[in-house]
């Protein structure tokens, strides 16, 4: 199965950033804002608690920050309206596009539009949410290991479908070789196997390494003859090109072992593939 990436819309987006201190140069960034050309709507995302950014930056009250904040909230919401209305007069794309293009024009403020930057997504919603998730929430990101959050997603997700009893955490291989698994299910003399698998590593070759890792394990524990059954790796990666092309090359790389691979918000897909033999 290959990355899902079908009938995408050609979207640019742009990262919104907080300078208190414009002297300074440093920033936070606190919300995503895409514009789907095809579509000619407008998708976002903003930050709704700043304690880490008054944290950060050492700042005594968010107060201020709050209504600054609402003023952003409020002429988001206005263009979203307003391309809704040239979008149901026919008006033409790049009109809209100029709407956009006023909205991140940079100004010397405290908030300001990153460079914008462009991708395909057949999802532009799903596609702020990885986003966000990646610029916004990654910026002060905890040392939980973000796997272990994908994990916690599959969890919930299987007990909601009655597939819990089924999937456990478990070693797989013999005293010599053996990795641990999160999901694992018995089937007779076969298993099959769940992974998820974190993509979204600001190096992109890192994100490469991480998929080139598990898939040697993969191997080894097939050459090995210590895995008979079938393995599923659900993929979390960002939704900009670069990373959607390491998230195809990591499929690629997994499926050269004869795993199966998708993208870890294709629920439906990974529960189609969980109740498989029972």
């Amino acid at each position: 199965m290959e990355f899902d990436v079908s009938s995408p819309f050609a979207c640019r987006y742009a990262i919104l950033q907080f300078l208190p201190y414009v002297e300074t140069g440093e920033f936070a960034n606190i919300g995503v804002v895409l514009f789907n050309h095809e579509q000619g709507s407008l998708h976002f995302q903003l930050l709704k608690n700043w304690k880490r950014v008054t944290d950060f930056f050492d700042l005594d009250t968010k107060a201020p920050l709050n209504a600054c904040l609402k003023l952003v909230t409020e002429d988001l919401e206005r263009v979203s309206r307003l391309l809704a209305t040239l979008r149901g007069q026919g008006k033409p794309e790049p009109m809209r596009s100029g709407l956009f293009d006023e909205l991140i024009r940079r100004r010397e403020t405290m908030f300001r539009f990153s460079p914008v930057r462009a991708l395909l997504t057949a999802d532009a919603n799903e596609a702020v949410k990885q986003l966000y998730a990646q610029y916004v929430e990654h910026r002060f990101a905890t040392k939980e290991n973000q796997e272990v959050l994908l994990e916690r997603e599959l969890k919930l997700l299987f007990q909601q479908n009655k597939l819990a009893e089924r999937y456990r955490s478990r070693a797989v291989g013999d005293a010599l070789f053996e990795y641990e698994f999160p999901f694992v299910a018995e089937q007779g003399q076969r298993i099959r196997i769940i992974k998820p698998l974190h993509l979204t590593h600001q190096k992109l070759t890192k994100a490469v390494d991480h998929g080139v890792q598990w898939a040697g394990r993969i191997r080894e524990l097939r050459r090995r003859a210590l895995l008979n059954g079938e393995v599923l790796f659900t993929l979390q990666t960002g939704a900009d090109l670069p990373h959607q092309q390491v998230a195809q090359e990591v499929t690629e790389i997994l499926q050269e072992v004869e795993a199966s691979v998708l993208p870890h918000h294709a629920s439906e897909r990974i529960l189609t593939f969980a109740r498989q033999g029972f």
